[in-house]
C-alpha cells in the first residue's frame, strides 16, 4: 500500500516545481512558437489562394483578349482579302479595257497602212502594168 509521508510531500512539490519550471520554460515558449508558425502558414497559404485566384482571372482574362483578337484578326485578313479581290478585278478591268483600246488602235492602225499600202502597191501595180504592155506592145499607152 501506498504510504502518505514526509516524503511523498517532498516528492509533490518537487513535481510541481519541475511541472511549472517546465510549463514556464519548454511547454509555452514551444506552443508559442508551434502557435506563431501555424499562423505563418496559415498566412502563406491564403496569399497562395489569393495569388492562384488572381491568376487564373488574368488567365481567363488573357484568353477572352486573345479570342477577341483572334476575330478581330480573322476579320482585318477577310476585309484585306475582300479589298485585295476588288483592287485584282479593278485592275484585270483596266488591263482589259487598255488592251482593247490598243487593239483597236493597233487594227485602225493596220487598216489605215493597209489601205496606204494598196493604195500605194496600185499606182505601182498601174505602173507596171503600164510598162508591161509598152513592152509587150512595143509603143506607148
Amino acid at each position: 500500500m501506498v504510504e502518505v509521508n514526509f516524503t511523498f510531500w517532498i516528492q509533490a512539490v518537487n513535481f510541481i516545481i519541475i511541472l511549472l519550471f517546465l510549463n514556464r520554460f519548454i511547454f509555452k515558449p514551444i506552443l508559442a512558437r508551434l502557435d506563431e508558425r501555424e499562423r505563418v502558414f496559415k498566412a502563406m497559404k491564403d496569399e497562395a489562394d489569393r495569388v492562384s485566384r488572381d491568376g487564373a482571372d488574368k488567365l481567363a482574362r488573357f484568353e477572352q483578349e486573345m479570342v477577341r483578337m483572334r476575330h478581330d484578326a480573322s476579320v482585318i485578313l477577310g476585309d484585306a482579302r475582300r479589298d485585295a479581290m476588288q483592287s485584282l478585278s479593278k485592275t484585270v478591268e483596266e488591263s482589259k479595257t487598255t488592251f482593247r483600246q490598243r487593239v483597236e488602235t493597233a487594227r485602225e492602225q493596220i487598216a489605215q497602212e493597209s489601205a496606204a499600202a494598196s493604195a500605194s502597191l496600185r499606182g505601182e501595180v498601174e505602173g507596171l502594168a503600164r510598162a508591161m504592155a509598152e513592152k509587150i506592145l512595143g509603143r506607148k499607152m
